[in-house]
């Protein structure tokens, strides 16, 4: 059809004369990422429309680029100044975009752990300060091996190993809570007669000749025989074959270390002196049963012992130190330290958990700085974007998969797709066609 008069004059084009550039970097925006459209809106008036799409090709440089649009209207040739502004996205924004990375991942990865690891930990620990609470609060009174499961449960715990077997480790303590303890009560009334007799220890009358076989040395060697003994019964095979028998022994123990404390106070008192310094002498050996039966045997009656009156005014003699370190609740220090594997690996090896975390997030800000922030065309500096960076290294660090999986499902862009523009879509013409 052909065109009638004045046709012509609504015909308008507009074109970059050449690519933009940089006046300070000298760098260039190319002008096909430009895309131009003009037409009349009315008596001596133009309406120019311009859309930008750096994602087309390689993103240009941060800076604000110049050029100019000719524009014709079919008699006249017009010239408009074009500066468009590119925000950099290096620098301190790409510092920036790193740490809210990192801190989403942070995040993400808090979050995980809370809900898959925490509680079940928790869960152990008040089961284990339960046990502890009914086993008397001592695993120095527990048989070794029950103190080992003990030991290796609460490992479990601060390693944070919520594992089946984590649950398993319960079973034996809690099927034989009852016997052990009793066993553990046991221990520690024994040992808190080892100690009053060391307390008796420091009352002796050193002057007394009733006394002449006793000195620190004679009830140190009892304290490490009752101390032997205890140690014997607590390294016994655990879980026993005979739980019964082995709560009956050490409870006889108890006993006969009572006794012993017993022998000690009649010989600091001067009552039945010889007898008590042969009932201690069979404690010393080891005797303990026969100790116990010849205290029990009836002694003469207490009148036919002289009272030995109290020197008030004489000073008591100077006691010298011990020669002996306390043979119970004495630890030996040994260099264990030194021995332990050095090097960064085996330092690395006893923190694997804390590694595995720093480098999970330290991978997921790397790769989010790259495909969601530097490779991302629509990234344009507003508050959802930088929302966005925080959601998604979360999101990664909850998904629980290979960071190439997740994306594979996320796509190597921002959310948007790299064709779509903010200002509208390339191929738009202003007629809408």
């Amino acid at each position: 059809m052909p065109s009638g008069p004045g046709d012509g004059a609504n015909v308008v084009t507009a074109l970059l004369e050449a690519d933009l550039r940089d006046p300070e970097s000298n760098k260039q925006f190319p002008a096909s990422l430009v895309q131009l459209s003009a037409s009349p809106s009315g008596r001596g008036r133009l309406q120019l429309s311009t859309i930008i799409s750096p994602g087309q090709q390689s993103q240009p440089s941060g800076g604000t680029y110049r050029g100019t649009v000719e524009i014709f209207d079919g008699t006249q040739v017009h010239r408009v100044p074009l500066v468009p502004y590119l925000a950099p996205r290096d620098g301190p924004l790409a510092a920036a975009a790193f740490l809210l990375l990192m801190t989403g991942a942070i995040i993400g990865l808090a979050v995980k752990w809370i809900t898959e690891s925490l509680t079940r930990l928790a869960s152990a620990r008040w089961r284990v300060e339960d046990l502890r609470r009914s086993l008397g609060g001592r695993t120095n009174s527990l048989p070794l091996g029950a103190a080992v499961q003990l030991q290796k449960i609460e490992e479990g715990i601060r390693r944070q190993d919520t594992d089946d077997n984590l649950d398993k480790a319960f079973a034996p303590l809690l099927s034989n809570v009852s016997d052990l303890r009793s066993f553990a009560t046991a221990i520690q009334n024994a040992e808190d007669e080892m100690k009053r007799q060391r307390d008796l220890m420091y009352s002796f009358d050193w002057y007394s000749k009733s006394l002449d076989p006793l000195d620190e040395d004679f009830v140190e060697s009892i304290v490490r025989a009752e101390s032997t003994r205890i140690e014997r019964l607590r390294a016994l095979d655990w879980p026993w074959r005979d739980a019964r028998g082995t709560v009956e022994e050490v409870q006889r123990l108890a006993e006969q270390c009572s006794t012993a404390t017993l022998a000690l106070s009649d010989a600091v008192a001067d009552r039945f002196t010889s007898t008590a310094v042969e009932v201690l002498d069979l404690f010393r050996k080891g005797n303990f049963a026969q100790a116990v039966d010849l205290y029990r045997q009836p002694h003469p009656p207490l009148d036919d012992f002289p009272v030995k009156p109290m020197d008030v005014e004489g000073t008591a003699p100077e006691r010298g130190p011990r020669r002996f370190f306390s043979a119970v609740g004495s630890r030996i220090l040994t260099p264990f330290d030194s021995d332990r594997p050095r090097g960064l690996v085996p330092w690395m090896a006893q923190r694997p958990r804390a590694f595995a975390g720093a480098a999970s997030v330290f991978v997921v800000s790397l790769a989010g700085l790259q495909l969601q922030y530097l490779d991302a065309s629509n990234f344009a500096g507003e508050l959802g974007d930088w929302l966005g960076l925080l959601l998604w290294s979360a999101v990664v660090e909850l998904s629980g998969v290979s960071v190439l999986d997740v994306l594979g499902r996320l796509g190597t862009t921002n959310v948007r797709s790299a064709s779509t523009s903010r200002h509208g879509s390339p191929a738009e013409t202003p007629d809408g066609r």
